[in-house]
C-alpha cells in the first residue's frame, strides 16, 4: 500500500495543470485523427489552466490580510482553524482502503457505462479525493473496510448519477456540449438548488421577480463591468484592511487602498479570459 500511495501523492503534487491536458492529449491520440489540433487544444487547456492557477492563487493571497484583521479585531477566540484541502488530502491518501476505493469506483464508472446507467465517463483524477474522503471518514469511524468502499462507491454512483442529470444545464450555461461536473462536493448540491428554486416559486411576491445578468449589467451601465466592481471592492477591502492606522497614516494607506483595487479588478478582467481558453 506505500507504493500505491506514493505513486497517488506523486500524481498530486504533479498537479491538475500538468496532468489533465497530458491525459487528454493521450486520450486524443486514439479519439481523433487530426493530432496536430489536438495538440493545439491541449496547450490551450495547458495555459488556460496556468493562468487560473497563478490567479486564483493572487485572489488568495489578496484576502489573507483582511482575514488576518478581521482575527485581530475579533472579541472571539478561533480554536478551530479550516486548513482546506492539506487536512483532507492527508485523511485521504493516508487511508489504508486507499487502492481498494480507487479501483472499486473505476469498475462502478464502468458497470454502469456498459449497463447505460451513466454516461459519465470521469477521467478527472482529483474527483476520487472525494470519494476517498467519504470512505477514510467512515473507515475512522467503524473500522469496516467494505462498509466504508461500499459508502464510497454509493458516494460515487450519486456523483456519476447527479453529473448526467445537470450535464445539460452545463451546456445550456456555458456552451459546452458533452461536459459533465464528476466534483462530488459540488454536483450533490445541485438538487438543493432546486428545491430552494421550487420554494421560492411559491412565495407571491418572489416568483414574479426576473433577475437576468444582462438586464442589471444593462441598468447598472458603466458600474456592472467586472474590472470597475473589481477595483471599488478592491478599494473598500483595502481601506478596511488598513483602518487602524488609516487617520496617522492616510496617503500611504490610501495608495495601499488604491493598489488593492486595481489587483481585484486585473484579476476580475483577467479570470474570464483564461477560464476561455479552457
Amino acid at each position: 500500500m506505500s507504493s500505491t500511495y506514493k505513486i497517488i501523492k506523486y500524481l498530486i503534487d504533479i498537479g491538475p495543470v500538468i496532468i489533465m491536458p497530458g491525459l487528454l492529449l493521450f486520450i486524443g491520440f486514439f479519439s481523433t485523427k487530426n493530432v496536430l489540433k489536438n495538440l493545439k487544444n491541449c496547450l490551450y487547456i495547458f495555459l488556460g489552466m496556468v493562468g487560473v492557477s497563478l490567479l486564483l492563487t493572487i485572489f488568495t493571497n489578496f484576502f489573507n490580510p483582511l482575514i488576518n484583521t478581521i482575527l485581530i479585531n475579533s472579541l472571539k477566540d478561533y480554536e478551530i482553524i479550516d486548513t482546506g484541502w492539506m487536512l483532507t488530502e492527508i485523511i485521504s491518501l493516508s487511508s489504508p482502503i486507499l487502492l481498494y476505493i480507487i479501483l472499486a469506483v473505476i469498475s462502478l464508472n464502468l458497470l454502469m457505462l456498459f449497463f447505460r446507467f451513466t454516461r459519465t465517463i470521469n477521467i478527472d483524477l482529483w474527483s476520487y479525493w472525494s470519494f476517498l474522503l467519504a470512505g477514510s471518514i467512515i473507515y475512522i469511524i467503524v473500522e469496516v473496510q467494505w462498509i466504508s468502499i461500499l459508502i464510497a462507491v454509493i458516494t460515487a454512483a450519486i456523483t456519476f448519477t447527479l453529473s448526467d442529470i445537470y450535464a445539460h444545464h452545463i451546456e445550456t450555461y456555458y456552451g459546452i456540449k458533452g461536459i459533465s461536473n464528476t466534483q462530488a462536493h459540488i454536483i450533490c448540491w445541485a438538487p438543493l438548488s432546486n428545491i430552494v428554486n421550487a420554494v421560492l416559486n411559491k412565495i407571491p411576491f418572489i416568483k414574479r421577480v426576473h433577475l437576468f445578468y444582462d438586464e442589471i449589467q444593462y441598468k447598472l451601465g458603466f458600474f456592472s463591468e467586472p474590472m470597475v466592481f473589481g477595483l471599488f471592492v478592491g478599494f473598500v477591502i483595502g481601506l478596511i484592511t488598513r483602518y487602524r492606522t488609516l487617520m496617522l497614516n492616510i496617503g500611504p494607506d490610501f495608495l495601499y487602498a488604491c493598489s488593492s483595487g486595481l489587483k481585484l479588478s486585473i484579476i476580475m478582467i483577467l479570470l474570464p479570459r483564461f477560464v476561455n481558453l479552457l
